[in-house]
């Protein structure tokens, strides 16, 4: 009987090693970085030289992370109402590439307490964060030249 746990106890520690292991060194993010939000939409940008995040697409998660890259180009932006009305997130991390946040890109968001934004981003559109009553602390760097009403 004693056989039979211990056999099983170090079938289930390899098993997990093993998938630490194949996580660790696989790369299956399609380029992007290795710690991201997946199921968020996409679009390809005016220039085709990246991407911009369109919406929450089948991502479940409460913390939005953006990739800073997708299909190996950057993601250079968050379309207008790219987020609006959803009332569960929680948090968003945005990466460095991201220059521009469109107008009315987290509107209603009423959950989201969170929000980093990048010293790269110069460009915050309209209504980005209006409806976001829970939110307690917005940093806006020193790059932002524009902010919409």
């Amino acid at each position: 009987m004693k056989k039979k746990v211990v056999i099983l106890l170090l079938s289930l520690v390899l098993s997990f090693a093993l998938c630490v292991f194949a996580v660790g060194c696989a790369d299956t993010n399609n380029g992007q970085s290795a710690e991201y939000t997946e199921g968020l939409l996409y679009i390809e940008n005016e220039a085709g030289t990246g991407y911009e995040v369109r919406g929450i697409g089948t991502a479940e998660t409460r913390n939005i992370i953006i990739p800073s890259k997708y299909k190996g180009l950057p993601v250079t932006g968050i379309v207008d109402g790219a987020f609006e009305g959803n009332t569960l997130i929680t948090g968003v991390t945005i990466p460095d590439g991201v220059t521009s946040i469109g107008e009315s890109a987290f509107s209603g968001c009423n959950s989201l307490t969170s929000l980093t934004i990048p010293d790269g981003v110069t460009s915050i559109g309209e209504s980005a964060f209006s409806g976001c009553n829970s939110l307690t602390s917005l940093t806006i760097p020193d790059s932002v030249t524009s902010i919409g009403e």
